[in-house]
């Protein structure tokens, strides 16, 4: 009889856990709240820890981007006095540089270490193509890769070209070490410099003083750099921006 009274107990006491149990197991932790909503047909509360029914579909979790959680910083967050991306427009540059096609100049990331606090980019980089080969033939041997379809470039030149454009107020005019000149009414100076290896892409970086921090924009020109001198051009951009900024 004691042997019975065991049995009936310890039978009823896992009826009783499994009836606790319910439906839901805990699966994979998520905020509460998140993607598929409370109280769908997949997913249950235990509070505040949703947890999904065996076999319901998982909601679509949203797509993070690279650079969508810290964005580089734009003009306004860091206090400058004029818009990066949006001050000097492909309009300003020569015929030449400007695209075919509407490329937007794209926000850069500020490293630690930086002297400048935004900085945006203006890039018409030549586009390099090839035609895909055709499958080899099992009885044939393999085609050799299809030649590059690109500019007709001098050699030594490269399919770079670039304006960077920044503000900050840790880098100043006597500190580029260049040439000084006044434009758009402004102190400012220049220095020509180039990329180092086989490249020698020509470079020339303007500094600009404004009553608020100092304008730099960097020209990297391989793209055009023998019908356009890279300095002149980066001078003339400076110059139209120190015009639009106090």
């Amino acid at each position: 009889m004691r042997k019975t009274t065991r049995l009936t107990v310890a039978a009823l006491a896992a009826m009783t856990v499994l009836a606790g149990c319910g439906s839901q197991v805990k699966g994979v932790a998520e905020p509460a709240g998140g993607a598929g909503g409370s109280g769908g047909a997949a997913a249950g509360v235990d509070g505040d820890v949703l947890v999904w029914k065996p076999g319901g579909p998982r909601p679509e979790r949203p797509v993070i981007r690279l650079g969508d959680q810290v964005p580089p910083p734009d003009w306004k967050s860091v206090g400058a006095p004029f818009d990066n991306c949006t001050t000097l427009k492909w309009e300003d540059f020569p015929q030449q540089a400007r695209p075919t096609k509407d490329k937007p100049p794209v926000l850069q990331v500020v490293r630690k270490g930086d002297p400048y606090k935004t900085s945006c980019r203006f890039s018409n980089n030549e586009s390099i193509s090839f035609d895909a080969p055709t499958p080899p033939d099992p009885n044939n041997p393999a085609p050799p890769p299809p030649p590059r379809t690109t500019e007709q470039r001098p050699p030594g030149s490269s399919p770079i070209f670039e304006l960077t454009v920044v503000w900050g107020t840790e880098f100043s005019v006597e500190g580029l070490g260049g040439t000084t000149v006044t434009l758009g009414g402004k102190p400012a100076a220049f220095k020509e410099s180039e990329a180092g290896g086989t490249i020698k892409d020509p470079f020339c970086t303007v500094i600009v003083k404004l009553s608020n921090g100092s304008a730099g924009v960097q020209l990297r020109n391989g793209r055009f750099k023998t019908t356009m001198n890279t300095c002149e051009t980066a001078k003339k951009l400076a110059e139209t921006l120190a015009s639009r900024v106090q």
